[in-house]
């Protein structure tokens, strides 16, 4: 049994769409974000990872108005009646929070919020 195609979009339940291209063990592509109140949302960000299917573990490093973000996902492909899914647990890290002009330096327990994602292949 071969492993499927998890190359083109995937789009999760808050709207964030992710293109994949996959070469060989190598994935790339581009992450929009849909959440959030940031430059960010609606642009395409780099997507750099690995995967080894059914696991795939891939960062995506983006700049917002006030700070530069990097998140990071582990997730795992499964077939959900003939849907392929991804579930994955992400990682996000930031250093400021407030507006553009004014930046504020994040307390180091503030750095961090971890949630999962689940996403559904569109292509």
């Amino acid at each position: 049994m071969s492993n499927p195609d998890i190359s083109g979009e995937w789009k999760n339940d808050l709207g964030s769409i992710m293109t994949l291209k996959v070469n060989g063990n190598d994935v790339s592509g581009t992450y929009k974000t849909a959440v959030g109140d940031s430059i960010a949302v609606g642009h395409d960000a780099p997507l750099k990872g690995t995967v080894q299917y059914p696991l795939i573990s891939f960062i995506v490093d983006y700049k917002t108005s006030n700070d530069h973000c990097l998140t990071a996902w582990v997730g795992r492909f499964e077939d959900t009646g003939g849907k392929l899914t991804l579930k994955t647990m992400w990682l996000l890290g930031s250093l400021f929070s407030g507006p553009e002009d004014n930046p504020v330096p994040k307390e180091p327990w503030e750095t961090f919020q971890i949630n999962s994602d689940v996403f559904i292949h569109h292509t």
